[in-house]
């Protein structure tokens, strides 16, 4: 009685894990992220006569297909762009960037040195770059991860 209490327990317990890992992977599918009439660009074909070569031909799509994990709808890159969009705030490194080019004048105003006044601007200048790099970008998730890819019609007749 005792083995196939554990042997129930083991089984309950890996079901519930697969159900818990599947809610959590379908949040990063994409479609609730879509606004209302958009679709999701999902799959695209090439058709061409038998001779050809599809390989150089998939280069010429205009707009690209979210990467995915094979068989399943599941994009982690939507839910990386997306969980760090929602966590960006964009005023905030607007913010930051005039707060770091106020404290660079304030420390090339007050040196005479030429050597340490180019010193200085080099790193104001290297700072000042990194935080609009961030400001165009987006924070790193945002960066590594990629928006959902709504279908285009007009990107579809661009493509033919």
């Amino acid at each position: 009685m005792d083995t196939i209490s554990q042997s129930f327990i083991k089984r309950a317990s890996s079901c519930c894990l697969l159900v818990i890992v599947t809610a959590m992977m379908s949040s990063c599918i994409g479609t609730k992220h879509l606004q209302e009439n958009e679709k999701l660009l999902y799959h695209q074909n090439i058709k061409h006569s038998k001779g050809l070569n599809s390989e150089g031909l998939r280069d010429l799509y205009v707009q690209k297909v979210n990467s995915r994990i094979r068989p399943t709808s599941i994009s982690v890159p939507v839910g990386m762009y997306y969980l760090g969009k929602k966590r960006f705030n964009k005023e905030k490194f607007v913010a930051r960037k005039t707060k770091v080019e106020a404290k660079f004048d304030r420390k090339i105003a007050a040196t005479k040195n030429q050597k340490k006044i180019a010193n200085l601007q080099y790193r104001k200048q290297n700072a000042v770059d990194a935080l609009n790099k961030k400001i165009d970008n987006g924070n790193m998730f945002m960066q590594w991860g990629e928006p959902i890819t709504v279908f285009d019609t007009a990107a579809m007749y661009q493509s033919q």
